[in-house]
């Protein structure tokens, strides 16, 4: 994503780490693996539902392959 000419790239894996949302107006805003130490990231709701969209039928593909 571009903003004001930076750009930044993340890449997370999640195993086994607490996972924690606080809704924050009109978005959430997840904490993986702690506040201090993990990551955080900030989704609208429609964001949300493709977040969940895509897990969903991801999480079908992972187990069905296995």
């Amino acid at each position: 994503m571009a903003r004001c000419g930076v750009e930044i790239a993340t890449w997370v894996r999640i195993d086994e780490c607490g996972i924690e949302y606080r809704l924050c107006g009109d978005v959430v805003e997840f904490s993986l693996g702690g506040t201090s130490d993990g990551f955080q990231f900030d989704t609208t709701e429609r964001g949300l539902e493709l977040l969940l969209e895509s897990g969903t039928q991801a999480l079908h593909a992972l187990r069905t392959a296995s």
